[in-house]
């Protein structure tokens, strides 16, 4: 807990130069980021094409960029087996929460990211 604040500040700065450099027109970026504390740069993919997403998957490994597809947590909740004894429920009426499970994203943001290391990455994205 001693380097908590220390730690959020650095990777809330690291999401802003994130944010900063990753391209509007092939990745959301509109986030609020009230309060936040961000543990990772997360990637939602603008093109909705299942093709398209699993060519970005390749390109990511080819990288060595780790990754988690369905942002964190498995993606959406609702799909997880655990759930199904519980309750049905219909996709339609969670379109964004279906929309990240195929083409969200998470990767970690460490705060010992270098800026030149977060500016990479971006480039790498961008470049896609």
């Amino acid at each position: 807990l001693n380097k908590l604040d220390k730690n959020i500040f650095l990777k809330n700065k690291n999401f802003k130069l994130f944010m900063k450099f990753l391209d509007q027109k092939k990745y959301f970026k509109d986030f609020d980021t009230n309060g936040m504390s961000n543990y990772a740069f997360p990637i939602i993919l603008k093109n909705a094409d299942i093709n398209y997403r699993n060519k970005f998957e390749i390109y990511l490994r080819k990288n060595n960029i780790e990754f988690r597809r369905g942002n964190a947590g498995g993606g959406n909740q609702l799909r997880q087996p655990y759930l199904k004894k519980f309750f049905k429920f219909n996709k339609k009426n969670f379109p964004n929460t279906e929309y990240i499970h195929f083409f969200g994203y998470y990767i970690g943001n460490y705060p010992d990211f270098s800026e030149g290391s977060i500016i990479k990455l971006t480039k790498i994205l961008n470049s896609f």
